[in-house]
């Protein structure tokens, strides 16, 4: 299998091309190979002891650039051990794309099953995932257009089967419709 061509390689250069630079987290199974598609295109990783720190420290970076920041966490604990960061950015309405590995498709018996979705939302983020190949950019683009255009923090659930799946071919990322940066105009008058 060519791993450039993988959906979460091109997740990564999707990533970049919308202007994300910087990703904190702790890398797992299910979070590996987005986390290392990411570093292959470009991002710089930061690697955390502890998921609620990553979450951290993406809230004030975010914060304090306006830039698309990433946070790279496992299926299960990984997710839950970064939650109680995830509710803050969510609450003081940062702008974070939370990249949240997933068990495959239908894996609901795994023992790193949890409903992210639902996890998410309990927390006052926003929740999205990755659907399947031939969806994966769009469902990226759609993600963080609403992490930085409505100011919201978003949990993208990304199934391992998904990312390790071939991108389709002719499958382009669509365009983002608004600036990346959220500061951007945010002062004008």
């Amino acid at each position: 299998m060519d791993i450039s061509q993988t959906v979460a390689a091109h997740i990564g250069k999707t990533l970049v091309d919308l202007g994300a630079r910087y990703c904190f987290g702790v890398i797992g199974t299910a979070n590996f190979k987005v986390t290392h598609a990411l570093i292959e295109s470009g991002i710089h990783y930061v690697a955390a002891r502890h998921e609620g720190n990553a979450a951290t420290m993406a809230d004030a970076y975010a914060k304090a650039t306006g830039e698309l920041t990433l946070l790279s966490v496992h299926s299960g604990p990984g997710l839950t051990n970064a939650l109680t960061g995830i509710g803050e950015t969510a609450k003081s309405r940062t702008p974070l794309l939370v990249l949240a590995g997933d068990v495959p498709v239908g894996g609901v018996t795994s023992n790193c099953y949890f409903d992210q979705a639902e996890m998410a939302r309990s927390v006052g983020a926003v929740s999205e995932r990755v659907y399947a190949p031939h969806t994966a950019l769009n469902d990226t683009v759609r993600a963080v257009t609403r992490a930085m255009r409505d100011r919201q923090t978003v949990v993208l659930s990304l199934p391992i089967d998904v990312q390790d799946a071939q991108l389709p071919a002719g499958v382009t990322a669509p365009q983002m419709p608004l600036p990346v940066s959220y500061r951007a105009g945010c002062c004008s008058h």
